[in-house]
């Protein structure tokens, strides 16, 4: 849920089972910084595990969404001790190497990283992560060579003019004449 709501940690603790819309299409009402409310869609699977949580739970409208062992609102702290019990579950359970400082920040870092690597505009990321400013979003914008070459060469098929159509045949041959008089 905090990978695919992309939340801070506050703003999860802080749902009530009614900021919630269930069914078809699955949307979070947060309530972020500076008491703005923003409007998050998650992902039909996430929806899905929500839905059968709140029922198995029986969570009630205007209660608290997630609560720990004694029925109190989970807290920053609880949220990491559930992290990091997984965290180690993972480690014993597989062999390949586990992110050491996995933290509920690292969560929302990596999906609005993933947003940006996947084409995603850097203004619906702000939107989404509920920034104030443009400015903030921009420290997910990872200098992923392999991302930023297929970017290049998206935009170049865009702006770049097809030779076939640019130049006549007499024009290439006599270039190519003249390049080769250079060597």
């Amino acid at each position: 849920m905090l990978y695919d709501s992309g939340c801070r940690v506050q703003e999860l603790i802080t749902l009530n089972t009614s900021d919630i819309t269930l069914g078809g299409i699955y949307k979070l009402f947060i309530k972020g910084k500076g008491d703005k409310y923003r409007e998050i869609p998650i992902m039909q699977e996430t929806g899905k595990i929500l839905e059968k949580y709140i029922r198995i739970y029986e969570r009630q409208p205007k209660k608290p969404l997630f609560c720990n062992s004694r029925g109190e609102r989970l807290t920053c702290a609880g949220i990491s001790h559930i992290l990091n019990k997984y965290q180690k579950l993972a480690k014993e359970m597989n062999a390949k190497p586990i992110q050491e400082n996995l933290s509920p920040h690292l969560l929302r870092h990596s999906k609005a990283t993933h947003l940006v690597n996947n084409g995603v505009s850097i203004y619906n990321i702000r939107d989404f992560l509920g920034h104030a400013s443009v400015t903030t979003t921009q420290v997910y914008l990872t200098s992923n060579p392999e991302v930023m070459r297929e970017a290049i060469e998206k935009a170049s098929l865009k702006t770049a003019p097809d030779s076939a159509d640019y130049y006549s045949a007499e024009e290439k041959a006599d270039l190519m004449s003249f390049l080769e008089t250079l060597f």
